[in-house]
This record gives structure tokens, C-alpha cells and sequence, in this order.
């Protein structure tokens, strides 16, 4: 392990950075469209009925993701009530958990300030601290993938390290995203094995009992579900959630270079200080552990693994950028005063701008991207009048307002549905308004708020 006396961010620093970070304006905005509403309303369901083992979504078991997310939405919004801030609490707890294990890890792995460093680059990269403030799966992904990860890498730099942590982990892992852990997992052995030109890794009994041991954790949940709903369950998670989704696009296809692309916008503002990336070569005896090449080889893995993927995310590669911390925080740690000056100031403008962007520009976007913005003018629905959202996107209705809209792939079936017998209201964005202007004389237009440059989402009635 490389030692330094340069130190990193201070403790009332990075205390300050986290709350700008991830904590200033975490609920004064509602929940986003589409992904935000949808994963707080079955967390509300499961704990309206009652049952922590699997997820509900409208009234039906819904098969998307494991379990584990979707708990704990509705634990939190259990304890804190029902809203925006309690569905993202878990993502916000994750990032600081996260950006702790990675100062722990730093400081053992690369001594000096390498980790304070490490957990400062975290919280104030953008997409860390965007995910870190969604009610979403990923950042609880990556903070329990992550700690398993690190922890395996514990085991092979202090051979007597404990198994079970990163067990525990890489099962928590598990049940948030599903078995793609494992897939990560198996090629981080063998692309760190070729890269140190070593086998030393894989006879390393502890390894196997942390990777095993996440496994046997995790599967009585996948067996009790396959039981309970048997083929559905099978097909629709395992198959077409993981599998199929894997080798077909489910989203607009993008380029194999895409990840390549968005990576180093994620990692901005770090981004612009990539030549601190490099640590400096030191003579390591084979078959010891290389935490720089530990680090490089997981980011490589991921990145290449989800550019092979049909279907590409933006979050799909979050999981590299606590890596990327700990590779910048050991080159920050050991670089010139004026270095480690220009990264204090890049953080904490990082930082400020995610603060006042959560305070003063998301609350103004709500009516463009939330089903929050109409929800007052959905809640008189009566039981004969439909909710149709033209060309979908808006499921937060169900979590706002109590109803799901059907969605309408476009203006014919907007015309069916106006030659029916049946009452409806139309929510749709003004972008699209073009699109049903021949029908428009048959709406009436429900008046409503406005953001900074015009309304964003309209809503119309209809009676036949």
C-alpha cells in the first residue's frame, strides 16, 4: 500500500459538502415522471397490504425489479409520511454510505488523503449526486454492489479479512437489481487475474465463501417467488427483465461507444481532472494485491459489459464512478498544493449548484416532468370518466391523484376513444398539442400551472 502525508478535504468539509450535495432541497420538489412516482407507489402498496416480499404496483405484483428497493420506499414513507423527500431518503442514505466506505477504503488502500478525497469527488460528481437524490433503484445498487466489491478486494489485500460483510453486500446487491451482480463479478475475477498476470485471486478460499455467501443470502427470496407466481415470476423478471432486455434494446439503440460518451459527462466536473488519474508505478511482488489495477479493471468491466448490452441507461454505468473517486482521490492525494486547491473549489461549486438547482430550478420544472402539476385538477375523476395521457409517461398519476391513466400511442387513438361512449380527461404535453389539433374542438381545455417558459403539461375533458 502506497502511504502520503498530503491530506484531503476536512471532516466539517465534507460534512458541509454532503449536505449541499445531497441534502439541501431533497423534497421541495415532487416526484419525476416517469420512474420516481412508480417505484414510491408500490413501496406505498406493500406496506398497505402489508407484505414485505414482493412488490405491488397498482393493485398487481409487479416483477420489474427484486425487492429490497421497493421495501424500503415503503418503510420510510411509513416513518416520515408519504412524499417526495421519504422516497428519496433511501437513494441519499445510500450516497453517504457509499461515500464513507470509499474514505475507509482509500485510506487503506492508498493511505494519506486518498480517501477524504475519494468521498468528496463522490458526493459532488453529477450523476452520483443526481442519483443520490432519486427516488430510484440505482445508487442503493451501487452502494451494496460497491461495498461487496471493495470488501472482496479487502479479502485479497488482508487474506484474514472477514467473508461475511461483503456477503451481506453482494446480497443486498442482489436483491435490489438481480443476478447481474454475479455476472460482474466473474469477469472482475478474470480481467483482474489477466491484467496482474495471476491466478493468486482465485484460489483465495474467503473470495469464494463472500461471492457464495451473497448468493445463498439472496436466493431465498428468488425461490419463494418462483413458488408463489411460478412462470410469471420466471418469465417476466429473469426472462424478460434481465435476459431479453440484455440482448434486445428496450430503449432508443445507442452505439457501442455510447458509455465511452456519457461516462466522463457523469463524472464532471472530476472529468477535467483526469490526469491526476495516473498513480505512480511502484514494484508489487505477483500475487499481491494492486488496488489501482483492482480499481481500473472493475471500471473497464463495467463500461464494456453494458456498451455489449442491446439496451443502454445512462445510470447502467454508475457503478464505475466510485471506482474512478478512489483512482482520482490516490492521484489528488499525492499531487501539488495548487492541484488539490482547483479540486477543493470544483467541488464545492459542484455542490452549490446541485443545492440550488434542487431549490430554485427543479421545483419550476415540476409541471413539465410530474404528474404533481395536475393533480389537483385529477382527484374529482369520477368512476365513469377514463384518464387517458397521450403518448404515455406519466404513471405518477396513480401515486397523485389514485388513478392510472391508459395511455394512447397517438392521435387515432385519441379519435377512438372521442367516438366512444365514455367520459374522459387528456393529459398531454404541449409539444404534442399539434398532434390532436383536430380534435381539440371537441376538448375543453381544464386551465393550469404554468412553468418558466409556459404550462407543460395541458389537460382537457370530454363528454360525450
Amino acid at each position: 500500500m502506497v502511504r502520503d502525508s498530503a491530506g484531503g478535504p476536512s471532516g466539517w468539509l465534507l460534512a458541509a459538502t454532503a449536505v449541499l450535495a445531497l441534502g439541501v432541497g431533497l423534497g421541495s420538489f415532487a416526484l419525476i415522471d416517469p420512474n420516481e412516482p412508480v417505484y414510491a407507489q408500490t413501496g406505498i402498496e406493500m406496506l398497505q397490504r402489508g407484505d414485505w416480499l414482493v412488490p405491488w404496483f397498482h393493485g398487481q405484483p409487479w416483477f420489474d425489479k427484486p425487492v429490497l428497493f421497493f421495501a424500503l420506499e415503503g418503510a420510510f414513507q411509513a416513518i416520515f409520511g408519504r412524499g417526495a423527500l421519504a422516497a428519496r431518503l433511501p437513494s441519499a442514505l445510500a450516497a453517504l454510505l457509499l461515500s464513507w466506505t470509499l474514505m475507509r477504503t482509500g485510506r487503506r488502500w492508498f493511505g494519506g488523503g486518498a480517501g477524504a478525497w475519494a468521498g468528496f469527488i463522490f458526493m459532488t460528481s453529477l450523476y452520483a449526486a443526481v442519483a443520490g437524490r432519486a427516488a430510484i433503484t440505482d445508487m442503493v445498487f451501487t452502494a451494496s454492489l460497491l461495498a461487496g466489491v471493495l470488501g472482496l478486494g479487502e479479502i485479497l489485500a488482508r487474506p484474514k479479512a472477514s467473508w461475511f460483510p461483503p456477503a451481506v453486500a453482494l446480497a443486498l446487491a442482489t436483491l435490489t437489481k438481480g443476478p447481474v451482480v454475479f455476472a460482474l463479478l466473474m469477469l472482475q475475477a478474470l480481467g483482474y487475474c489477466l491484467w496482474t498476470r495471476s491466478a493468486a485471486p482465485l484460489r483465495r478460499g474467503r473470495v469464494w465463501a463472500a461471492v457464495l455467501g451473497g448468493l445463498v443470502l439472496a436466493m431465498p427470496w428468488y425461490i419463494y417467488m418462483a413458488s408463489r407466481f411460478r412462470e410469471n415470476f420466471l418469465g417476466e423478471f429473469l426472462g424478460r427483465q434481465n435476459i431479453t432486455r440484455y440482448l434486445s434494446p428496450e430503449h432508443p439503440e445507442a452505439g457501442p461507444l455510447y458509455f465511452l460518451i456519457v461516462l466522463p459527462l457523469m463524472f464532471l466536473p472530476w472529468t477535467f481532472f483526469a490526469a491526476r488519474l495516473r498513480t505512480p508505478a511502484s514494484p508489487v511482488p505477483r500475487g499481491e494485491f494492486r488496488p489501482a489495477a483492482y480499481l481500473g479493471t472493475w471500471v473497464v468491466v463495467v463500461v464494456l459489459f453494458f456498451s455489449v448490452s442491446a439496451s443502454k441507461l445512462v445510470s447502467y454505468v454508475l457503478p464505475a464512478i466510485p471506482a474512478l473517486a478512489l483512482l482520482l482521490g490516490a492521484g489528488l492525494g499525492r499531487s501539488s498544493a495548487a492541484w488539490r486547491r482547483g479540486a477543493l473549489a470544483a467541488g464545492l461549486v459542484s455542490a452549490v449548484l446541485l443545492a440550488s438547482t434542487a431549490l430554485f430550478v427543479a421545483p419550476r420544472l415540476v409541471c413539465y416532468y410530474s404528474a404533481a402539476a395536475r393533480a389537483h385538477d385529477l382527484r374529482d375523476l369520477g368512476a365513469n370518466e377514463d384518464l387517458l395521457i397521450y403518448k404515455g409517461g406519466y404513471p405518477g398519476t396513480l401515486y397523485y391523484s389514485g388513478r392510472l391513466g391508459t395511455a394512447l400511442r397517438g392521435p387515432e387513438d385519441l379519435g377512438a376513444h372521442i367516438t366512444g361512449a365514455r367520459p374522459f380527461r387528456l393529459l398531454v404535453r404541449v409539444r404534442h398539442l399539434r398532434e390532436i389539433a383536430p380534435y381539440r374542438s371537441r376538448l375543453v381545455e381544464v386551465p393550469g400551472p404554468s412553468g418558466p417558459w409556459g404550462p407543460g403539461l395541458a389537460l382537457f375533458r370530454f363528454q360525450p
